[in-house]
């Protein structure tokens, strides 16, 4: 997946090379069966606007870019399901 992102305002893409959502905490049953869960694990590559890999600007990024763009990511993986949901609910199909 690939999204339009902005870092330190310069217009820029995340190309997303790892997602792994968040797994919800198990606190049902014995304790010793518990578990806590697991956060959302995003890994991305900043590129330019023409697709070139743009490491200068990843360098550039701050923990609060880094902290919108994976909101980002997340948002654009959570559209991206009800999409598919709903295409599916509409008779769509592979």
């Amino acid at each position: 997946m690939i999204i339009d992102i902005h870092i330190q305002g310069i217009p820029c893409r995340a190309r997303v090379t790892y997602y792994r959502k968040e797994d919800s905490p198990v606190l049902t049953g014995p304790m010793d069966h518990a578990d806590p869960g697991s956060p959302v694990e995003i890994e991305f590559d900043v590129m330019n606007m023409r697709g070139a890999r743009a490491v200068w600007l990843e360098r550039k990024m701050t923990v609060a870019d880094r902290a919108v763009i994976e909101q980002q990511i997340i948002a654009a993986f959570k559209q991206e399901r009800a999409d598919a949901q709903e295409s599916l609910a509409e008779g769509g199909g592979y």
